[in-house]
């Protein structure tokens, strides 16, 4: 297999009606499986895309959700109070609604850094 982008950081400037993009940085991570499979083996990457990316397969069933997962991760640890059923007439008894959350966090290390101290993505969740 090959290398991959796996991060890039750019900062953005805007003046004088012009949109400046000036690169920071970019890790490269190795393939681990063959890009020829159908999702071009990015959702087996080691990287934090990667990581959305297989999490949107199990949340909508498209390694190509990502975005989607994206937009949902602010939203962690939030409680909403569900006060209506599905047909639309409210309930006597409020139910919390929250997402759930693990013990151990799936990701370690750091992004700047290889070796032992890089970053290490657990996927037996």
């Amino acid at each position: 297999f090959d290398w991959r982008e796996a991060e890039s950081v750019y900062t953005f400037s805007k003046g004088g009606g012009r949109l400046e993009i000036t690169p920071v940085f970019k890790r490269f991570s190795e393939e681990n499986t063959p890009p020829t499979l159908y999702n071009h083996g990015f959702e087996n990457m080691d990287s934090v895309g990667a990581l959305y990316s297989r999490a949107s397969s199990h949340i909508f069933g498209d390694w190509n959700a990502c975005g989607k997962v994206m937009g949902l991760a602010p939203w962690q640890g939030h409680v909403w109070d569900q006060t209506e059923n599905a047909s639309g007439k409210s309930k006597r008894a409020k139910k919390k609604l929250t997402a759930e959350t693990i013990e151990e966090p799936i990701l370690k290390g750091k992004l700047y850094k290889d070796g032992e101290e890089g970053l290490k993505i657990d996927r037996s969740v």
